[in-house]
């Protein structure tokens, strides 16, 4: 199991700076029926055995992260992922709960969470076993939804890329970091594009622009060093604005604390360094974005594709400032992006916007990334 950092005591301070902000997002002008629907599925088809579970998962507002993320996707596709976005954070919450449950050993917590994606994979494809964790029409109406949308080699694609976050993913997750490693952040990043979803996303954003021609250039040296950077872009805010909850419970597969636990870092320190870390990859992103649109590889479709990677890592930003799953129960977001923030075991107190407060101003616009899928 990973060792603990420093930790938190309640009241902790420290500093968030203005984090750069280098892509452009925008809301799905059907956003408001979408997230009711999606609303809908979860508490009746997903979760109709927990219903204690539908208000925190409807709290997570994952489907407003989708909505931002994928502004003109065509809207069926929108609420698939909505759909996905939600049974992936019920899940990150059930494998937590195994994976921190005191009884067991680090052996044994492998065990349970690799039993866990076994048995929703088994639920998916073939009988449902006695220990599935969902009901098998959530899944597969889920899944079958998708695959009617789309030719049976990218449903294949999907899938492969949902059942390697799931498992062996989940998995390696667990294991410490090499503690010689002379870039542990970088490690650590590396290990969460695939840990934290991010291939799984790669892939739904092809499913939602409607664009299965690009899964060979997806796998070019260059678009994977891209991905890698935008991974950096998706993973740093998360991690920036999530440690506290976290930390507080235990959790130390965080950024933050990978730093602390391997550099001996000061709280202030790993939050600084977290925070440059995140501009450097956003200019990374936009420079590798360049060298792609300059290469034999260029086109209408990748640049779509690459521009909509920029949007998820904008939309996923602003998300980990507003969403009550990292900040605590009943917390609305005033707006304050930087700030000193003080640190409970239940909730984060943001800072005061100071008189004259303005966003800070980006560096790029996006363009018109924006291209609506085949339904």
């Amino acid at each position: 199991m990973l060792r603990p950092c420093p930790g938190l005591t309640p009241g902790t301070r420290v500093r968030l700076p203005a984090l750069p902000q280098n892509f452009s997002c925008d809301m799905h002008p059907e956003a408001h029926a979408i997230v009711a629907d999606n609303d809908a599925w979860t508490a009746t088809v997903l979760l109709p055995d927990r219903p204690k579970d539908v208000p925190r998962i409807r709290e997570v507002l994952g489907s407003h992260l989708v909505c931002m993320g994928f502004p003109d996707g065509a809207r069926e596709r929108v609420l698939d992922i909505c759909n996905m976005g939600d049974l992936g954070f019920v899940l990150d919450d059930d494998l937590a709960a195994l994976t921190h449950a005191q009884q067991r050993s680090p052996e044994q917590a492998r065990t349970a969470v690799k039993r866990y994606g076994q048995a929703l994979l088994e639920t998916l494809t073939g009988e449902p076993p006695a220990d599935a964790p969902f009901p098998a029409r959530a899944v597969r109406g889920l899944f079958h939804r998708i695959r009617s949308r789309v030719s049976e080699p990218f449903f294949d694609y999907l899938l492969e890329g949902f059942a390697a976050w799931l498992g062996p993913g989940q998995v390696e997750e667990l294991t410490p970091l090499d503690p010689h490693d002379t870039d542990p952040l970088g490690s650590y990043l590396k290990r969460r594009h695939q840990c934290a979803g991010c291939v799984s996303y790669e892939r739904y954003a092809q499913y939602i622009l409607g664009i299965e021609s690009l899964t060979d250039i997806v796998r070019s040296d260059m678009v994977r060093a891209y991905h890698e950077a935008t991974n950096a872009c998706w993973v740093l805010p998360n991690d920036l604005l999530s440690f506290r909850k976290e930390c507080f419970h235990d959790d130390h597969n965080n950024a933050i604390c990978v730093l602390r636990r391997t550099k001996g870092l000061t709280l202030q320190e790993a939050v600084d360094e977290a925070a440059a870390r995140l501009g450097a990859a956003q200019l990374q992103v936009l420079n590798l974005e360049a060298k792609i649109m300059a290469s034999p590889l260029a086109g209408d479709d990748l640049q779509t594709y690459l521009r909509t990677l920029q949007a998820i890592a904008a939309a996923n930003q602003r998300w980990s400032y507003m969403t009550p799953r990292y900040h605590g129960e009943n917390f609305r977001w005033t707006g304050a992006l930087t700030g000193t923030f003080v640190l409970h075991p239940d909730h984060t107190r943001f800072p005061p916007i100071p008189a004259g407060a303005r966003l800070p101003a980006t560096r790029h616009a996006a363009g018109d990334h924006r291209r609506v899928g085949a339904s």
